[in-house]
């Protein structure tokens, strides 16, 4: 109901009651609609655990994993619907689904229960995947799921071999324990030995790239903000095509054999028996 200011100030004289303000109702009647409207959109959000009814523990689908799975990933299996196992404390548990990261899976560790194995990450080589194939089990990879946190990794590791950050820091760890009594001493080897770990810019310098996957391209990619010349091996890198360096849109040169490029080097790539007979055959192993 929508009360006038005429009508509130008429109701207050017959009483004898002073008037509130007209603007200080509306707005506490606005405020009192709106957190009605809020109750209510917060009521219609929907909840994973009201997904559907709740099932038996002995019902659910269960997740076996291995290695340290991130539980951001792992709460997305509805907990009315899935039950996640730790495998390693937990052997012998009837899984109907693996996830692992590194772990080294055996075919003895596979009940025959599972009906599919997810590698988190992109290779599959600590998986036995012909055994599964021949089982019946299916075998994913998540290509590209941790791209992102190699790429700074690859170039943090770069970084700190170009200045010797790590060996300047055993370095200085050493004065300390040799002499760190004497803060005079120690100040003044610190200033006459630093310049052992000087090191060089990377800016301007060449990269290697072997394996233009999730991780190669985007190390190459990074490698523009340095001015970095890189380089794509095709030579010994059978699963690079010209069309996936093109898509970079910034390709300059192209190397044979990979080895040639003394300035930097960096290698990203997944096992692959094509790819790795040529690495051997180019290193002359």
């Amino acid at each position: 109901m929508v009360v006038s200011r005429r009508a509130l100030s008429a109701a207050a004289n017959a009483t004898g009651a002073k008037a509130a303000p007209a603007s200080a109702v509306s707005v506490e009647e606005e405020i009192k609609s709106l957190e009605t409207l809020l109750a209510q959109a917060k009521a219609r959000l929907p909840k994973k655990e009201d997904a559907g009814p709740a099932m038996a523990d002995s019902d659910k689908f269960v997740i076996g994993t291995y290695n340290a799975i991130s539980k951001t990933g792992l709460n997305e299996f509805p907990k009315n619907k899935y039950r996640i196992v730790p495998l390693e404390k937990n052997a012998g548990t009837e899984a109907h689904a693996i996830l692992l990261r590194s772990h080294k899976l055996t075919n003895e560790q596979v009940p025959s229960s599972v009906r599919a194995i997810a590698r988190c990450g992109s290779g599959t080589n600590n998986i036995p995947v012909e055994q599964m194939t021949n089982r019946g089990i299916p075998v994913f990879n998540t290509p590209g799921a941790n791209a992102n946190a190699v790429k700074e990794l690859t170039i943090c590791a770069l970084l700190l071999a170009s200045r010797g950050v790590v060996e300047g820091i055993e370095h200085t760890k050493k004065i300390f324990a040799e002499d760190g009594k004497e803060k005079e001493k120690v100040k003044k080897r610190i200033e006459n030995e630093k310049k052992m770990f000087v090191g060089q810019e990377v800016k301007g310098k060449r990269l290697g790239v072997i394996g233009l996957g999730y991780i190669g391209a985007s190390v190459a990619e990074v490698s523009r903000y340095y001015s970095w010349r890189y380089m794509i091996d095709r030579g010994t890198d059978p699963l690079v095509s010209k069309l996936g360096c093109a898509e970079l849109g910034h390709v300059r040169h192209w190397i044979r054999p990979w080895s040639d490029c003394r300035d930097r080097l960096e290698a990203a790539w997944p096992h692959h028996a094509a790819r790795h007979q040529a690495d051997g055959a180019a290193r002359g192993v």
